[in-house]
This record gives structure tokens, C-alpha cells and sequence, in this order.
């Protein structure tokens, strides 16, 4: 009602205002000043159609003030980087090194010489049973054990260890760098464990995940935890930042229930992508790129230490190499693409795997390529994807990479049931057949991160060029 008498009573000016306006000006210059005015009033009706976006602008910085993500906490109230995330990198680094060093530790050490020593039991090794030495001894062979220095008809009951050594393997830089200083496995052992109990402190040094806190309701938790980081990079939290971030992380837990009850009438991913040729085509081919990936990228680091020369030297030269190889990717993903870099980085290896049998320095160019390619999949595999089923279909194809690293160890012994240089010819042909199949897929450089799965299917398309992506 008071909408339509304003709109009255605005008339009412429209019609008085013409009179009122030529009423004031002389006849000999009334034309040319009426004709002022009303050009003027020009400027209103240019600005009167912008209106309803004003409303919305205002509106949307009302939200704003009324809003914040845990993202723009961080950001400008507690500070991206300051020392406490100092601290998580610092603790986050040294955590990894120790997870690192146990996982092929005692891979070729036993593979190079514990059937010579340990009688087979079925298809492992017997527990509590060893060949019994021979007296003879060689001071060439002094650091190992050769077969000669058994008796193979003579099987008798272990009194102290199964087996032992005094050299065990190098996992990276830093585990090969401690294990040639500290050559005694057991001392090595020690050296490599003991240091670990500092991760006790831990418990102290870092605190819960803030969006666990608030994933289970628990803001107040959640806040005195922000509150505590804040005081450690130097800054101040006020409490109506938390209050509104509590009722931010409700509304969004709201809105998730209703995602989830519109996608239970929503058909199987598996059906969905029956529907959409091109992805389906990319959800079969990503898992033999990521199987081609950790089959050549931890193969390589297992047959290292059996190369000829040092084999401390050869396993840090070979995780060493993986550096440059990693930043080649960053660079050149930018400059040539995705699908450029990944298919020449298969495809180089595979030259590499085949000039190794005749030249062994290619054996560090085959490490540099599959880390420019370990990489590349990472960043090319989740741009070929929808938002929505991004997860899904990254996590299914980086499952099925795990086939690779399951048959990496087991490349030393198909080399020894076969020739030597078989475990290459694997390599060179599984990089030979994954290049191809990238080709298959289009490139993403320059694109807008699908959305949808129409989005995704359009991908490589004029049409999808939108947005650039790094």
C-alpha cells in the first residue's frame, strides 16, 4: 500500500515539476534552460534500471558481515603463515621422514642371499630352521652369502636369529646417508627407531583438526583452539568471530542434509557414467596410468641397490634425481600442458628402461621421468573430473595405482627367475602403453574445473575454455 502512494505521489512531482521548471526562466532563454534541466534528469532514468542490483550488492555484503568460513578465519584473523604453522611444517617434515624409512627397509638385504641361508617353507621361509654353515671362507665374499658357505643337505634348529646382516637398505636420501654411516643393522635399527620417540611430544605440539571440532558440533572446543593458534602467531580472536563461524558451520551442516536426501534419488555413479561415453573412457584409462606410476616409481628405487658399484650411492643418486624431476613438472604443466607433459614423461622413460640394458646412466633419467609424471597425474588426474564425483574418481583410480606398488618389490626376483634385464622390459612397456592411452584424453591447461558431468564430457571442447586454470 504505502508502495503505491509513493508511486502517487512521485506523478504528482513528474507533472508539477514540468510546469514549476518553465514557470522560473525567461521566455528568450526558457527553451534552452527546460532543455538543461530535463537532460539532467536523464542521469536518474540511466541510474533507475540499476537499482535491483544494488539491492543485491548490498545484500551480499550484509552476508558477508553475517558470515565467515573457517578459510577467511585463518586468513585474516589468525594469519596464513605465522609461526604455529611453522611449527605443523617442522613436525609434519620430520613425521614423514620416520614413516619413510621403515617401508622397504628389509626388502633386499633377505632377497639377495636368504635362501642360500634359510630352508623354504611352502611359499615363505622356515621359522626356526637354517642350513648349517660350511667351514669354508673367502675374503672377497667376507660381507656375504654365497651358497658355498652352506651346507644344503644339512638343516638345523636356529639357536639365536634366523638369519643376519650387517647391511640393510636405503629407502631416500636420508635413510641411504644414515645406513652407509651406521652399516650394522642392528645399530642401524636403533639409530633409525630410538629417535622416533620424540613423536611422544606430539601430543603437546600440535592440536585436534579444528574442522573435526566442528564437524562434530563441538564449537566450543573448537574455539579455544583457535583461540590458542591465534596466541601463538601474535594475534587476537574475538568471540563474535567464533559465534558467527558456529552459525556458519550449521547452516552449511543443513544444507549437506538436504544434498544428501536429493542425491539418494540419484542414480549409481557406475550408471552415470554409462551415460557420458568420454568420461567412462577416462575412468578406464586413469588407473593404468597410476599402475604404470607406482610400478616403475618404486620398482626403480627397489632395483637401485642391485646395481653395480656403491649401493648406498646409487639409492640416494636415484631418490635425489626424483627433485629436479617433481619441479619439471610444476614448470612445464604451466608452458606445454598437462597431456604434452605426461605422455613425454611416460614415453622418455620407456626410451630410458631400454638404454639402460646397453647404458647404465639412463637408469637417473628413467627416475627423473616417472617423478615428472608421479606429479603430473596427480594435478591431471583431478582436472579430468566433476566436482561432484571428483573424490570417487580420483580415489578409485589412485586405489588401483596400488597394484603397481604391490608388484614393484617383486621385480628383483622376476629379473633372477628369468634374465636380468626383464624387469625393465616390464617398465618400458607399461610407459610405452600409458603414454598412448593419455592421448586418449584431452587437455585440461587453460579450462574451467568441470563442474558437472556435462561439463566433464565437454572437456577438450571450444565450449569449456571458460576459466583458465593454473
Amino acid at each position: 500500500m504505502i508502495f503505491l502512494v509513493g508511486k502517487w505521489s512521485i506523478a504528482m512531482v513528474s507533472s508539477s515539476v514540468y510546469l514549476y521548471t518553465m514557470e522560473l526562466y525567461p521566455t528568450k532563454y526558457r527553451h534552452s534552460l527546460f532543455a538543461f534541466s530535463s537532460m539532467m534528469g536523464r542521469i536518474g532514468s540511466i541510474i533507475a534500471p540499476l537499482t535491483p542490483a544494488f539491492d543485491k550488492v548490498a545484500s551480499s555484503n550484509g552476508e558477508g558481515r553475517n558470515k565467515i568460513s573457517l578459510e577467511t578465519l585463518l586468513v585474516e584473523e589468525i594469519g596464513q603463515f605465522g609461526r604455529y604453522q611453522c611449527r605443523m611444517v617442522g613436525v609434519t617434515i620430520i613425521f614423514i621422514i620416520f614413516a619413510s624409512w621403515p617401508a622397504v627397509e628389509y626388502l633386499f638385504t633377505t632377497a639377495q642371499w636368504i635362501l642360500n641361508a634359510v630352508p623354504e617353507s611352502g611359499a615363505s621361509f622356515h621359522d626356526c630352521s637354517r642350513f648349517s654353515p660350511s667351514n669354508v671362507t673367502r675374503v672377497s665374499d667376507a660381507d656375504t652369502c654365497p651358497a658355498y658357505r652352506f651346507q644344503r643337505d644339512k638343516i638345523i634348529a636356529c639357536e639365536d636369529f634366523v638369519y643376519e646382516t650387517t647391511y640393510s637398505v636405503v629407502y631416500d636420501i636420508t635413510m641411504g646417508l644414515l645406513a652407509w654411516a651406521v652399516p650394522n643393522w642392528r645399530y642401524l635399527t636403533l639409530t633409525l627407531y630410538i629417535p622416533q620417540f620424540i613423536t611422544v611430544f606430539y601430543y603437546w605440539l600440535m592440536f585436534e583438526s579444528i574442522r573435526w571440532y566442528i564437524s562434530k558440533g563441538r564449537y566450543q572446543e573448537a574455539g579455544s583452539t583457535l583461540k590458542k593458534v591465534a596466541t601463538i602467531n601474535g594475534k587476537q580472536l574475538s568471540d563474535d568471530s567464533i559465534e558467527t563461524l558456529r552459525v556458519c558451520a550449521e547452516e552449511e551442516k543443513k544444507q549437506k542434509e538436504l544434498d544428501l536426501a536429493s542425491r539418494s534419488s540419484e542414480p549409481w555413479l557406475i550408471v552415470i557414467l554409462f551415460r557420458y561415453k568420454r568420461v567412462l573412457l577416462r575412468v578406464c584409462v586413469s588407473p593404468v596410468w597410476w599402475i604404470t606410476t607406482t610400478f616403475i616409481y618404486y620398482g626403480l628405487s627397489i632395483n637401485s641397490v642391485n646395481m653395480s658399484g656403491n649401493q648406498y650411492v646409487n639409492y640416494i643418486a636415484v631418490a635425489a634425481v626424483e627433485i629436479p624431476g617433481y619441479w619439471a613438472a610444476v614448470v612445464l604443466m604451466s608452458i606445454i600442458g598437462r597431456k604434452l607433459v605426461l605422455a613425454g614423461a611416460f614415453w622418455l622413460c620407456c626410451a630410458c628402461q631400454i638404454a639402460y640394458i646397453f647404458m647404465p646412466q639412463a637408469y637417473l633419467i628413467g627416475k627423473l621421468a616417472i617423478a615428472t609424471v608421479m606429479t603430473t597425474v596427480y594435478v591431471y588426474t583431478t582436472e579430468l573430473y566433476p566436482t561432484r564425483y571428483r573424490h570417487t574418481l580420483f580415489a578409485f583410480s589412485s586405489m588401483m595405482g596400488r597394484i603397481g606398488s604391490i608388484i614393484a618389490p617383486l621385480t628383483p626376483a622376476f629379473g633372477q627367475a628369468l634374465f636380468e634385464e626383464f624387469p625393465f622390459i616390464l617398465f618400458a612397456g607399461f610407459s610405452l602403453i600409458s603414454g598412448g592411452l593419455v592421448l586418449l584424453t584431452p587437455e585440461t591447461m587453460g579450462t574451467k574445473l568441470p563442474d558437472t558431468m556435462e561439463e566433464a564430457s565437454n572437456l577438450g571442447l571450444k565450449s569449456s575454455k571458460l576459466q583458465p586454470t593454473l
